[in-house]
């Protein structure tokens, strides 16, 4: 019971943050659907449906589908290929829709003393446009995305986490070498083998702008495994 209370305090907590030190028109909430179907023990297909609310969760902001196949070499390696459809809302209630491919490599180790893992996230991420967006450079989006994640296990139902991911552009010869920075904490919760949930709190950052942006995010996640 008082590991369930602290988890429910430090959840409450990130809530109230998020909304506190957020500007109004940027505090927002994300949702996440989750399927993932085991194929065997290394290989899996996943399919989530993700959504971003802003201004005060008024307003849908940004959709995104993504399906991926995940396979693991080993305890300490797995890789994933993804394909991603991304719809986007501007100000005059138009849609912007973008077709992403990416492939991520993982490295994943345990910090045995600390009772802590830790992951490595690489990922390389190729973006075709429909309609251009708000650039002055027309073309493809190539991006690498590097996160590193620490991840503390309390029991065989709950974890806390804390990542932070970079994003470079490749190809962005009017933005930053690194453009955007995202911090999130989230604490999970596995019911059994077949269901579980999260709730996080997460910052984007926009680096290297005139106007640099910073958005806030309370989010809820589902996901289920067959």
């Amino acid at each position: 019971m008082r590991i369930k209370r602290r988890l429910v305090l430090f959840s409450v907590f990130c809530v109230i943050t998020s909304f506190l030190f957020a500007q109004k028109k940027d505090a927002g909430i994300s949702t996440n659907l989750g399927v993932s179907c085991k194929i065997n023990t290394r290989n899996n297909i996943d399919f989530s449906q993700m959504s971003y609310f802003n201004n005060n969760a008024s307003q849908l902001w940004f959709t995104f589908s993504d399906l991926s196949f995940n396979h693991k070499t080993n305890d300490h390696f797995s890789s994933e290929f993804h394909l991603r459809w991304v719809s986007h809302k501007l100000p005059n209630e138009s849609y912007q829709q973008r077709q992403m491919a990416y492939y991520t490599a993982v490295f994943q180790f345990k910090i045995i003393p600390l009772g802590l893992n830790l992951d490595l996230k690489s990922r390389w991420q190729y973006s075709a446009i429909e309609n251009h967006w708000n650039d002055s450079f027309k073309g493809p989006y190539f991006y690498h995305r590097f996160r590193l994640n620490l991840e503390k296990p309390i029991n065989y139902h709950y974890k806390v986490s804390f990542n932070t991911e970079f994003f470079e552009p490749i190809n962005r010869p009017t933005h930053a070498f690194v453009d955007q920075i995202r911090y999130t904490a989230s604490i999970s919760y596995r019911k059994n083998k077949y269901w579980s949930f999260a709730l996080s709190h997460q910052t984007w950052q926009q680096i290297g702008s005139k106007n640099p942006y910073l958005y806030t995010f309370v989010g809820f996640a589902t996901h289920y495994t067959f």
